[in-house]
């Protein structure tokens, strides 16, 4: 064995080494903590920009360039100002300042302002460069802003067309004029910084004094002139300026700013435009058709002689005055909202208007139009009105003949592309209505039984509307009217109250609101005397004339309307044989479709439990697809248990109810005793829930089909499925049904025995295992000593006397030992777990049981470097099995030994008790977490993981712990913080429970 107390030189210097690093990485760590208290971006490089380290700051705002150079970073445009730099450090200038645009960890380019420091060593050669950083970002922008700021300045004032000036606050210095001045004044700004009253010399004479008087009131505010001025070229020409004061903090005025623009090309324009607007007056007042000119707020600025003649006002009693001073209320709205949508638009709008005079009603065609500047801009309106009175009186006509003829070929056209009556008659009473101006137009039909009905009606607001409305009984046909409306009577009423009606008629219109009455009778059958109903057309505001056209058209929209009424019936029966005969066919149809879906259903799921043994797969994959395909609110297998008391649901499908899964109910003493009782005995069950369930609350009202799980005549639990109330299940669904419960149960069935064979398979599997280990391991172990054993008595007879003799004699007295102990340790091992062993109880001192252990113990760990401390209170007496217990302490100890290191420490703890012994055995090495729960299995030893790679059998801990149940004590093991800890609690035991 080495000797571990002296350790060699190289071990020593390579523990030195590590106090260094040690001692240095503390350093750097205090360091690193100091720099990330800094709010700049400091860095650490070699001469070469390699970054050591780099603070938090520095690492959030650009990334983390430990490793890498971060000259690299900086843009190639600045690379070569900063290597002329680095370059340039020496010892005695080793700092420089440099301002570097970076891209940061955002993505946006970042200026940094950086203090870079050399660091030499002491031949002056460069080692290291050290930054301190700070983000300038925003400096840097504010400096461009500026910079940037005062160029568009500059740029602008060169290309807008007008001169800006800048003065002193009394104007006798002429401080800034942009190049602009040279064209407008006919001088360069050298020229008037020479001489600054020079612009005021080209000033006309007649405008000085306006301008003076502008100067002088600058300083009250901003002041504006317009003003004329003789060119050095000699032409004349109109300027406008305006100016304004400059004040500091204190409202002192420092400086007179201003812009002054050549506006003679305006100037002109505005002469000629006078001009102009003579010339269109004389044109205006000799146009026969009224014409004005509003401004923009509406105000009359010009109006021609014929819109005064057709007024009967003069040109001052208009001109300055609005709509609303002019026109009745409504009527000025309505210009107003005209001259609106004139603006707006860019294009003439015409409208038709009728105004009403003394004399006559006159409708005018309209067309108004804004008058814009160059710029588009309106600046006013106008508006030129031509009398189309007699123009639209014959459009009149025309328009009812054709609208006549429209509505004729419109409700012919209708009948032919549809055979809906409803819509048909819908739409004629909203187009006679909308054309006839009336206020309600309605469609009687008579009604076998009810006396009739209004099926169509079109009605404007605010009169209601009897749409559906019974209006007269069966004596309706005994009347005279029934008998001359099927003879082609149309009764016109144009004013009810002087038509003297009979009062129950009377009251009859009076509940329509009516007051001028038009009906048609509507014919039907091959005779054309049948009544079918009456078209009814009624003006509810005021009496009307009815006029003899629109008598005639009534009349010929009736003949078509009853050709569309036969062809609508014909259709109708038509339609509803079809109908019928469709229904038939879907029903068969999706009869059919769903009979080859449940087939499909159920081959899946006879398929599932021929080809798959998994319980889960089988019932999961059935009740989830049965479901489905029933479209039901959910459904649930619940098994039973052995004794047929409990239902448990295992598997469900609870698309709209809520989930009771894993839920168990009571078979026998619950509500659902009857249910229970009749499913046990293969019955299914057809019920309703009328109240909420115990387990789904929400099922109130619900249809539920419940079905045994049976197999050969063993229900091993049933199937539920709910549906809403109202929705029941038909023969092919509960036959469905049945069918997926006998699938199931046969799955179940299947997968139960699979399982259990499964079980039995890997019982025997572990037997067999346990039995290989067992006899592998003592195989081995018993082996191992014999070998040594042969080995040595081998050496012994090809030996010759002398010191190796006794060596290999002395292998072979270990080993046979060894070989000794290890059955005596397994037949020990076999008495105590087969409860054979007799106890032998005595009462004795620590000092009796202890013997010579601690001695021997004391001197084993000395030999091996280490420290032993015990402390047994040695005359104190224990009531226990000596041998027992002593061979607890010598396995724990000589473990101890074995497993510590050198220098290590072994300590022996022994407090005793009235009831029980506390015994506490440590030793300093770890046992891995991993290690700890086999330690106490028999044959395993740690020894892979000792560095002494010690032998041993490998069953004391086993003996140990087997011993420990006999005395009827506890062990628990704790490694942690470097220590082991074995603790025993061993009662302290009577002679007497030796017979136990």
């Amino acid at each position: 064995m080495s000797d571990f107390n002296v350790l060699p030189d190289w071990l020593f210097v390579v523990l030195w080494g590590i106090s260094l690093a040690a001692v240095g990485y503390w350093q750097k760590q205090k360091l690193k903590h100091t720099q990330e208290g800094f709010p700049d971006l400091i860095t650490l490089a070699q001469a070469d920009t390699t970054v050591l380290e780099c603070n938090s700051v520095y690492q959030k705002l650009l990334g983390d360039w430990r490793g890498k150079r971060w000259i690299d970073a900086v843009p190639s445009a600045e690379q070569a100002l900063v290597r002329e730099k680095l370059a340039q450090l020496t010892p005695e200038q080793p700092t420089f300042i440099s301002v570097n645009s970076l891209l940061g960890v955002d993505g946006e380019m970042r200026w940094i302002e950086w203090i870079n420091q050399g660091l030499f060593d002491r031949r002056g050669r460069l080692q290291f460069i050290r930054g301190v950083g700070r983000d300038v970002t925003e400096r840097k922008r504010l400096e461009l802003d500026l910079q940037e700021s005062k160029e568009r300045f500059r740029e602008m004032t060169e290309a807008i067309d007008a001169v800006f000036f800048l003065h002193s606050a009394d104007f006798s210095e002429v401080l800034y004029n942009s190049p602009a001045c040279e064209r407008i004044w006919g001088y360069r700004p050298e020229e008037l910084y020479a001489q600054p009253d020079l612009w005021f010399q080209r000033v006309h004479p007649e405008d000085r004094p306006k301008l003076l008087q502008a100067i002088s009131q600058v300083h009250q505010g901003e002041q504006s002139r317009i003003y004329r001025i003789l060119h050095p070229d000699g032409t004349l020409r109109w300027l406008q300026s305006r100016c304004y004061p400059i004040l500091n903090d204190q409202g002192e005025i420092t400086r007179i700013a201003g812009v002054t623009e050549d506006i003679t090309e305006q100037k002109q324009a505005e002469l000629a435009l006078q001009e102009s607007e003579k010339r269109l007056k004389a044109i205006l007042d000799g146009i026969p058709f009224p014409i004005f000119l509003k401004d923009l707020q509406g105000r009359y600025i010009h109006v021609n002689t014929t819109y005064l003649q057709l007024e009967k006002h003069s040109l001052d009693e208009i001109i300055g005055k609005t709509d609303a001073e002019l026109f009745l209320p409504d009527h000025a709205l309505y210009y107003q909202r005209e001259d609106r949508a004139a603006l707006k638009s860019h294009q003439p709008i015409f409208y038709e208007q009728v105004v009403p005079y003394p004399s006559r009603e006159i409708t005018s065609w309209v067309t108004k139009f804004a008058l814009r500047d160059v710029n588009g801009d309106p600046y006013a309106i106008c508006g030129i009105c031509v009398d189309i009175t007699f123009l639209k009186a014959a459009q009149d006509v025309l328009f009812q003949e054709a609208e006549r003829e429209r509505l004729l070929g419109a409700l012919l056209q209708r009948s032919r592309q549809t055979l809906d009556l409803d819509q048909i008659s819908q739409t004629t009473v909203m187009e006679v209505r909308k054309f006839l101006q009336v206020d309600r137009v309605m469609i009687y039909q008579l009604k076998e039984g009810m006396g009739g009905i209004i099926t169509a009606e079109s009605v404007v607001d605010p009169w209601p509307s009897h749409l559906g409305r019974s209006v007269w009984d069966d004596s309706f046909q005994a009347d005279p009217c029934y008998q001359k409306y099927c003879r082609g009577f149309v009764q016109v009423l144009g004013d009810i109250r002087a038509a003297h009606l009979d009062p129950c008629y009377q009251e009859l219109l009076d509940s329509f609101q009516a007051q001028a009455n038009l009906v048609v009778p509507i014919r039907d059958g091959a005779s054309g005397e049948d009544l079918w109903g009456l078209l009814v057309a009624q003006h509810c505001q005021s009496p009307r004339f009815w006029e003899d056209w629109e008598i005639h058209l009534l009349q010929q929209l009736v003949s078509q309307l009853t050709i569309a009424l036969r062809q609508a019936q014909l259709y109708k029966q038509v339609q509803i044989l079809n109908q019928t005969l469709e229904e038939n066919i879907q029903k068969r149809t999706f009869e059919l479709q769903r009979s080859l879906q449940f087939e499909a259903l159920l081959k899946r799921i006879t398929d599932r439990v021929r080809d798959s043994l998994d319980e889960a797969e089988i019932l999961g994959s059935a009740v989830q697809e049965l479901g489905e395909n029933l479209d039901v609110d959910g459904c649930d297998i619940g098994l039973y248990n052995a004794e047929h008391t409990v239902s448990t649901i295992t598997y469900e499908y609870c698309p709209r109810i809520g989930s009771a899964l894993n839920s168990s109910t009571p078979m026998v003493g619950g509500v659902y005793d009857d249910l229970y009782h009749q499913l046990t005995r293969g019955q299914s069950c057809l019920f309703c829930f009328i109240s909420p369930s115990l387990l789904r609350p929400e099922k109130a009202h619900s249809v539920v089909f419940a079905c045994p799980l049976t197999d050969k005549d063993q229900i091993l639990g049933d199937l539920w499925v709910f549906r809403r109330s109202g929705d029941c299940f038909d023969e092919q669904e509960l036959r469905l049904i049945h069918q997926v419960a006998n699938q199931c149960a046969i799955g179940l069935r299947q997968a139960r025995l699979f399982q259990a064979t499964q079980q039995q398979v890997m019982a025997l599997e572990q037997l067999n295992q346990l039995k290989d280990d067992f006899i592998s391991t003592v195989s081995h172990e018993l082996r191992t000593p014999l070998t040594s054993l042969k080995v040595a008595l081998q050496m012994l007879q090809v030996t010759p006397p002398g010191e190796k003799q006794a060596q290999y004699l002395a292998i072979a007295q270990r080993e046979c030992r060894r070989e000794i102990e290890l059955i005596n340790d397994l037949l020990d091992l076999q008495r105590l777990e087969a409860g054979a062993y007799t106890l032998d109880i005595r009462t004795l001192t620590w000092e009796a049981l202890l013997g010579d252990l601690l001695s021997i113990t004391n001197e084993q760990a000395q030999s091996r470097g280490q420290q032993f401390e015990a402390s047994v209170p040695l005359d104190c007496l224990v009531s226990t099995e000596p041998t027992l217990l002593g061979r607890i302490l010598r396995e724990l100890l000589y473990n101890a030994v074995k497993y510590t290191p050198a220098q290590g420490s072994i300590c022996l703890q022994v407090e005793p008790g009235l009831q029980q012994i506390c015994l506490r055995v440590s030793n300093t090495q770890e046992i891995p977490p991993e290690e700890l729960p086999r330690i106490f299995e028999r044959f395993y030893r740690i020894g892979s993981r000792n560095p002494w790679k010690e032998g041993g059998t490998g069953l004391g801990l086993a003996l140990v712990k087997q011993i420990i149940d006999r005395l009827k004590g506890s062990l628990a093991v704790t490694s942690e913080n470097g220590w082991t800890t074995f603790t025993l609690h061993i009662p302290q035991m009577q002679e007497e429970a030796a017979l136990d």
